[in-house]
């Protein structure tokens, strides 16, 4: 299932091509079935299983998972304590650290053009001038919310991307007036995805 793996300083990213929901569901632990009997929507059942499934593989049976009250994921029974997941409609991706992490991933197709106005700033927009750009934009400030967490922060002005060393795959970005952020980016075959170094 793994498609791609990522390995940073703390952890490492793992990425696959979701699976139809009957495959899912065949390779599902019976708690894991329990935990989307209540979902209702075919795609949510897909992503959750999607990821555990991703999860189980890569860290084992006994892997365990649980939730912060601010709804994060947590694991225990692994090499890594954090995890931060995410998904598109083809792909799953999380990352696996010993640190708070975080990761995005988007389909280049989708249109940002809508909602661009709404978290990509002029001195963003003056970085790059390539077309997935703006994906890339989004997926770091996603992750850079789920590494930080911070309440009421705004998209536009609290999270900023600052620098791409594309050369080397690396946003800077910070939260609020924090300290400089080093996130990896990577095309994943028509993906793209951003997370925690």
């Amino acid at each position: 299932m793994i498609s791609q793996r990522i390995d940073t300083p703390s952890g490492c990213v793992l990425v696959a091509r979701m699976a139809q929901l009957e495959v899912l569901e065949a390779l599902a632990t019976a708690e894991e079935l329990q935990s989307v009997a209540s979902f209702s929507s075919y795609s949510r059942r897909r992503e959750r299983l999607a990821w555990r499934a991703l999860l189980r593989e890569s860290q084992g049976e006994q892997v365990e998972v649980r939730y912060q009250e601010s709804g994060a994921p947590i694991i225990s029974n692994s090499l890594y304590k954090y995890i931060s997941v995410s998904h598109s409609r083809t792909h799953v991706a999380i990352a696996l650290s010993h640190t708070p992490c975080g990761v995005d991933i988007e389909s280049l197709d989708r249109d940002f053009s809508k909602v661009a106005s709404r978290y990509l700033c002029d001195e963003e927009r003056t970085l790059c001038c390539e077309e997935w750009w703006s994906a890339a934009v989004w997926c770091a400030k996603e992750t850079l919310y789920k590494v930080a967490q911070p309440e009421g922060v705004d998209l536009l002005s609290g999270l900023r991307i600052e620098a791409l060393d594309s050369a080397a795959s690396v946003i800077e970005a910070r939260v609020m007036q924090g300290e400089p952020i080093q996130l990896g980016l990577k095309f994943v075959e028509d993906q793209m995805l951003v997370y925690t170094l």
